[in-house]
């Protein structure tokens, strides 16, 4: 190997072990969660995400998400009852809900949890709500559009 090739090997290895830290750095922040529960005593909690989406979340729920969303999407989850105002943004809002996942770029939308049933309005914008099977993998794709109300149980109904 000519000296040439030689320090471009090295340049290499070392420019990949200075930016390694910093990738790294960001994926495990990007990836950090924070937990918020309300407990039975209080009557709600208005949590603001970094977007400048708000939640608000009903008692005895909880509601997962990054500290702080990545460059590509805006990933949460939800267990319980919440009323979402999601601001407009590139990067998708994807919302877990026991085995479906709700889409949306931009809306306002509220879910409420009935026991093994949980009904959903919403308000404003649209959503994308995607159903899977219990091994994950999707099923169906449903679009709810601005007024739609819907019910998730064992699967989907869409109610107008």
């Amino acid at each position: 190997m000519d000296k040439l090739h030689r320090t471009l090997y090295i340049l290499a290895g070392l420019l990949f072990v200075a930016f390694l830290p910093w990738n790294v750095y960001n994926e495990f922040f990007d990836e950090t969660r924070m937990s918020v529960e309300v407990s039975a005593s209080s009557d709600s909690c208005k949590i603001a995400l970094d977007d400048g989406s708000s939640v608000e979340l009903a008692k005895k729920s909880t509601f997962i998400y990054a500290k702080r969303f990545g460059d590509s999407q805006r990933k949460s989850e939800l267990k319980g009852s919440a009323k979402f105002l999601i601001i407009n943004d590139d990067r998708p809002f994807r919302l877990k809900v026991r085995r479906f996942m709700i889409e949306t770029n931009q809306s306002s939308f509220t879910l409420q949890e009935d026991g093994l049933v949980i009904n959903g309005t919403n308000q404003s914008g649209e959503l994308v709500l995607y159903e899977y099977d219990e091994s994950g993998d999707p099923i169906e794709k449903y679009f709810i559009h601005e007024g739609d109300r819907f019910e998730l149980s064992g699967h989907v109904r869409l109610i107008k």
